[in-house]
């Protein structure tokens, strides 16, 4: 399965090698994800692309705003994500090119404390629906418009359509963290969020009722704590917690993270945690593992090479399946607003007396943005 990747700006956790460890630097949505707003744009651009058409620091961050001059108040931006993909490379390999994301996003601000951010998009459809399930469907998504007011300084209140707060926001959506435990690229929930920054760390409270378009039966309601703490200078240490049910389920999660330098513009991310799931059809619960763990290491400037490591276990009773994958990337960003990034993956599940044959995946994606 694709690493499908749709953060619209192009900012990552991973950036806290370049000294910046909160996302309310950059984005308007205060742990990351979302349009980049006006000095992200300038961060990117000047600090972090490459310089492959020439230009210096100075008029590159100057030229980093949208295509056309617009109001004060205003801040657009627009963003395509393709990937080519082949997977099942150890026996018949399958190539195909996925159109994944053709977004746009916007920003107003009313005042200093208040402002509204909204986003509307392409999203392809899953190729194992029916096409009687395609036509039922759109391809136009919103992946988050709120209300965002900031009454005093380190202070916060969003509601609306976000994220959920919880854990480490890579952009790697299968990722293990992402893909199975209801935080993937379109599990945006409605709900009112608070968040608090200061000086040695952040800490968010997140309550949400699931899509409000939604059956109301299978929405997941409940809320998540989300923390970080600086232990040292570029050094972030943290903690999550989620509780949430429908009629079908419950689920709750608790999960430590962390994010650290390791030289400029290099970084290492972690996260571990552990879940508990129980289906209303059933009186047993499941109860799984989940951890990843991954280097970033800065080459020269606009080109990194990533390392991945990563496992799952759905389930710690007899005959839960292990599952391990691991991995080389190469990230480019040759000038501002371009990215080219490769994956190679290597996977493999275990179970109760059965190991089944590695597979593996490559991946090459490119991103650009206004």
């Amino acid at each position: 399965m694709a690493m499908l990747i749709s953060k619209l700006g192009g900012s990552y956790p991973s950036y806290i090698g370049y000294g910046y460890s909160s996302c309310l630097t950059c984005h308007s949505n205060p742990l990351g994800n979302g349009p980049i707003n006006n000095y992200g744009r300038a961060v990117q651009a000047s600090e972090i692309s490459g310089r492959l058409f020439g230009g210096t620091d100075e008029s590159l961050g100057e030229k980093s705003g949208f295509i056309f001059p617009l109001p004060s108040w205003l801040q657009v931006q627009a963003s395509y994500r393709g990937i080519y993909v082949g997977q099942s490379l150890q026996s018949s390999p399958q190539y195909r090119w996925i159109h994944m994301q053709a977004d746009g996003a916007a920003i107003v601000t009313f005042s200093k404390q208040l402002f509204a951010s909204a986003s509307a998009g392409y999203v392809p459809l899953p190729a194992s629906l029916s096409e009687s399930q395609k036509a039922s469907l759109s391809h136009i998504i919103s992946r988050e418009h709120y209300l965002g007011l900031r009454p005093a300084k380190g202070h916060g209140i969003y509601a609306g359509l976000m994220d959920v707060a919880f854990g480490l926001r890579v952009p790697d959506h299968n990722a293990f963290l992402r893909a199975n435990t209801l935080l993937n690229m379109n599990d945006q929930t409605h709900g009112l969020l608070y968040h608090y920054d200061w000086e040695q760390g952040e800490l968010a409270l997140h309550f949400f009722l699931g899509k409000l378009n939604q059956d109301s039966a299978s929405r997941q309601k409940g809320g998540t704590l989300y923390s970080e703490f600086l232990v040292d200078e570029n050094f972030r240490l943290g903690g999550s917690l989620w509780y949430s049910e429908s009629s079908f389920r419950s689920r709750q999660m608790l999960a430590t993270h962390m994010r650290m330098q390791a030289g400029k513009g290099s970084s290492l991310l972690a996260e571990v945690g552990i879940f508990r799931q129980s289906l209303s059809s059933s009186t047993d619960s499941s109860i799984g593992l989940f951890s990843f763990l991954q280097s970033r290491h800065l080459f020269f400037r606009g080109f990194a090479g990533l390392m991945t490591f990563e496992a799952y276990l759905d389930r710690f009773a007899e005959g839960g399946i292990r599952t391990f994958r691991a991995g080389p990337s190469l990230e480019y960003l040759p000038f501002p607003q371009c990215e080219i990034r490769a994956d190679f993956l290597g996977s493999q599940n275990q179970g109760l007396n059965t190991v089944a044959p590695n597979s593996y995946l490559l991946q090459v994606q490119t991103h650009v943005w206004l």
